[in-house]
């Protein structure tokens, strides 16, 4: 007869089953995620920032090889939390990542989106680089948070969405800060894109984007 499991191994099949449930439940839910209707643009743009996990932080590099130049870097985020989305961009970071670092001589930023991280376009056969297989990229200023509600906002979201983020090195000083998009170039069809009208994309509501992703 075998030797019977350690309490180490049972852990670890424990831990191996809860993230096997976990990837199983993101599949469910991309696999069953569906944008707004097309012409709904603002309403597009708020489901897409309410919905991806994460996207392509842009900068202006300060790197010596490629100064000036743009650079960008895979970032998870958070809009706010699954019942008040905001629209407002969220990140939990550190100044050891190099994105940081040319912020602090530039904060111009673009934060980049793709419905392809969702099951959708590969279901109907789009490349990511057609039309119908929405994009979206998030212009404005990357700032760090300083206001405690703020900053307490940010956490609840963004450790709901990134559980992972709880157990990051304290070492690496993390802190969170924000990108509030002054600009939006979203292209979801075949014509051309689509400079989102900025009031109307924050004045969406989450009963709005759960209305209209229900009925596309």
């Amino acid at each position: 007869p075998g030797r019977p499991p350690t309490i180490a191994t049972t852990m670890a099949f424990k831990f191996a089953l809860g993230v096997a449930a976990l990837a199983l439940a993101q599949v469910s839910r991309q696999a069953d995620a569906q944008p707004p209707p097309i012409k709904e643009k603002e309403a597009t743009a708020r489901w897409m920032v309410k919905t991806m996990t994460y996207g392509v932080l842009s900068s202006i590099s300060t790197m010596e090889k490629t100064a000036g130049k743009p650079f960008g870097n895979p970032y998870s985020y958070a809009d706010g939390t699954a019942t008040n989305s905001t629209g407002i961009l969220y990140f939990y970071v550190s100044d050891l990542d190099q994105s940081m670092k040319d912020f602090e001589a530039n904060n111009a930023a673009s934060f980049t989106l793709t419905e392809a991280e969702l099951s959708y376009c590969m279901d109907q056969g789009y490349d990511p680089e057609d039309p119908p297989c929405a994009r979206c990229v998030l212009s404005g200023d990357f700032e760090k948070l300083t206001d405690e509600d703020e900053i307490a906002f940010a956490k609840e979201g963004l450790f709901a969405k990134h559980p992972k983020m709880r157990t990051w090195p304290e070492s690496h000083d993390f802190y969170f800060g924000k990108i509030v998009p002054t600009s939006i170039w979203l292209i979801n069809i075949y014509g051309g894109a689509t400079d989102v009208d900025m009031k109307k994309y924050f004045a969406v509501t989450d009963a709005e984007i759960d209305e209209k992703f229900a009925s596309a």
